[in-house]
C-alpha cells in the first residue's frame, strides 16, 4: 500500500528517502513530502509537497497533467 501511515512514520524516524518514480498517481495523494519534476533531463523544479498545493490548488495527478500539457505546448513551438 502506497504511504501507509506507518511507512511514512519510519522514513521520517530514520531520516530516510524514499525516490518514487510513476504515472500512477492513485493513492499518492498524501505520500510524497516533497516533489521533484524533470523534463528533457533537467531539473525543473524541487518543493516540498505542500507548497506545490498552495501554489497549484490541484490534485497531484492535475499537477502533473499541467507541467506535461506545457511541456507538450513547448514542444511544438
Amino acid at each position: 500500500m502506497y504511504g501507509s501511515s506507518e511507512t511514512i512514520q519510519e522514513c521520517e524516524e530514520r531520516g530516510a528517502t524514499i525516490t518514487y518514480a510513476t504515472h500512477i498517481f492513485s493513492g499518492l495523494e498524501n505520500w510524497p513530502s516533497h516533489i521533484i519534476y524533470m523534463a528533457r533531463g533537467k531539473l525543473q523544479l524541487t518543493m516540498p509537497m505542500d507548497k506545490v498545493n498552495e501554489i497549484n490548488n490541484l490534485s497531484l495527478m492535475r499537477t502533473a497533467e499541467s507541467w506535461l500539457s506545457k511541456e507538450r505546448d513547448e514542444e511544438r513551438k
